[in-house]
């Protein structure tokens, strides 16, 4: 529950909310078992009374994939549902993180970056709710947010392609420390003031 990271995150940042931070907050919530909330599933997912369970089971994903558990489409919307409403979920909860950032006066001067480290197939080549076997987009594109201080390019959407190893020197850019020569990425703030 990404919600159980933001809370203590916002109380170690309110301590002193002048200093200087860095602040990682991570979760497996949108990771196989998709585990929603019940009202969250039913945002996403009325009315199925197919024979999935409402919690997507590792096991039971492993069995799909296995041929094992044979699924039809309205199966497949249902897992996409369970995974659409973790999503929500996670979403609720970094919504919860920038409010807390805006009352404490900090959210104006922040860097905050949401990204995931892959994605998830849903059939598209023969897997279901599966990562790490291939290299195809569903897996690979994964949604990088970043919203600069000061509001700096807000609304702007970055074509070039950018890599989870660019984060690093992005930060290290933003805060005006130099990038490690060893690092494999760059920084793509300069995507920002120009084409």
């Amino acid at each position: 529950d990404f919600a159980e990271a933001v809370r203590p995150g916002l109380e170690w940042l309110a301590e002193d909310p002048g200093r200087p931070a860095f602040l990682f907050l991570h979760t497996y919530q949108v990771h196989h078992p998709y585990t929603p909330e019940a009202d969250l599933l039913r945002i996403f997912d009325g009315g199925y009374e197919g024979p999935l369970p409402g919690l997507i089971s590792k096991e039971l994903l492993n069995s799909i994939n296995r041929g094992e558990v044979v699924i039809d489409e309205r199966d497949l919307d249902h897992i996409k549902a369970a995974y659409d409403a973790e999503i929500r979920s996670v979403d609720e909860a970094f919504g919860q993180l920038a409010e807390g950032l805006e009352a404490m006066g900090l959210a104006g001067n922040t860097l905050l970056i949401f990204t995931s480290d892959h994605g998830e197939e849903f059939g598209e080549h023969g897997w279901w709710g599966w990562h790490s076997h291939t290299l195809f987009d569903e897996l690979l594109r994964v949604p990088l947010v970043v919203k600069l201080p000061g509001g700096r390019a807000a609304g702007d959407r970055v074509t070039a392609q950018v890599r989870l190893t660019d984060l690093v020197p992005t930060v290290l850019d933003r805060v005006g420390l130099p990038a490690p020569g060893e690092l494999d990425g760059r920084s793509f703030l300069p995507l920002l003031d120009g084409p």
